[in-house]
């Protein structure tokens, strides 16, 4: 269960109760967005309270909230993905699927 938020942000701890649903991370970020954000100059949540595991929870929450329409492909991005895209169309067997790669990864980690 992740704590009360600093009370300068008014957020009611309901919001945050139990951050093992996807709703309460959507509640928190809806709340959060509707919020006003003047150049960000001071934290809307006081994250200091929060474990490393509870900052990384509240951050995959907010991120799982978001739309695809929320983030943007800049110009560039877009681009590497069109490269990326057209490759995989001339040659699709080329490549490894992204659950052994992983695989691969955490047993060299180990």
């Amino acid at each position: 269960m992740l704590p009360k938020p600093a009370k300068r942000v008014g957020l009611d701890p309901k919001d945050i109760q139990s951050s093992s649903s996807r709703s309460n991370g959507v509640r928190l970020a809806e709340r959060l967005r509707s919020t006003e954000i003047p150049g960000m100059s001071s934290p809307l949540f006081d994250f200091s309270h929060l474990s490393p595991e509870e900052r990384i929870q509240l951050a995959e929450e907010l991120w799982d909230s978001l739309l695809p329409t929320d983030v943007p492909v800049t110009e560039d991005l877009g681009a590497e993905l069109d490269r990326r895209l057209e490759r995989h169309r001339k040659d699709p067997d080329r490549g490894r699927p992204a659950e052994d790669v992983l695989r691969d990864i955490e047993q060299r980690g180990r």
